[in-house]
């Protein structure tokens, strides 16, 4: 009986973890998905190229080619948790520069505001990916691991969907100063996942 209540324990504390997980997978397709959202709007207000507007996927994937490997050695010094703690601060500080960026309309510092970001998705992939293949049976890991890819992809239409809708405007008519409130939302959301 005792093996029973302990098995059903193990088993709804490993589903309480799949869900947080779930979450983190969600925010890290998130935080992707907001590119498709900047790149048309850095496009019209900034009066660049398209190539130019490409250089903020260039930066948020450039942080994952610097440091996919300098994470694994954060985690060894401060663990896992911290490490998802400081991603989620990484994100934070990253989407906050967009504020100023777009009221400075300034590329360089949007630049910057992505390879931040994206260094906080780097490092909270590092530290979320292991995690769901050791939370349960090593036979499902693959499993948990496309269930955890599903949420990721799901999650990258839905940060344009979610600006688009706190902003109330059609794309061709955004601004800068109109992403202030959306950003300010997301970075609440991210600080408290943190």
């Amino acid at each position: 009986m005792s093996n029973q209540i302990a098995s059903a324990k193990r088993g709804s504390t490993q589903l309480v973890a799949l869900a947080i997980l779930g979450m983190m997978f969600f925010s890290i397709g998130f935080a992707l998905g907001i590119n498709s959202y900047l790149i048309p709007l850095l496009k019209s207000e900034l009066s660049i190229s398209s190539a130019e507007s490409y250089l903020v996927l260039a930066a948020t994937f450039s942080a994952f080619l610097i440091f996919g490997y300098p994470a694994s050695f954060v985690i060894a010094r401060i663990g896992y948790k911290k490490t998802m703690a400081l991603s989620f601060l990484l994100f934070s500080i990253g989407f906050y520069l967009y504020i100023p960026s777009g009221q400075m309309e300034s590329l360089p510092l949007f630049l910057a505001a992505s390879f931040l970001s994206g260094m906080g998705n780097t490092f909270l992939q590092a530290t979320v990916n292991p995690y769901v293949t050791i939370l349960g049976p090593i036979d499902s890991a693959a499993q948990r691991m496309s269930i955890m890819g599903i949420l990721n992809k799901l999650a990258w239409p839905v940060a344009p969907l979610f600006l688009a809708l706190v902003i109330g405007k059609s794309v061709d008519q955004v601004t800068f100063s109109d992403t202030t409130l959306p950003f300010y939302i997301i970075i609440g959301v991210f600080l408290l996942l943190g």
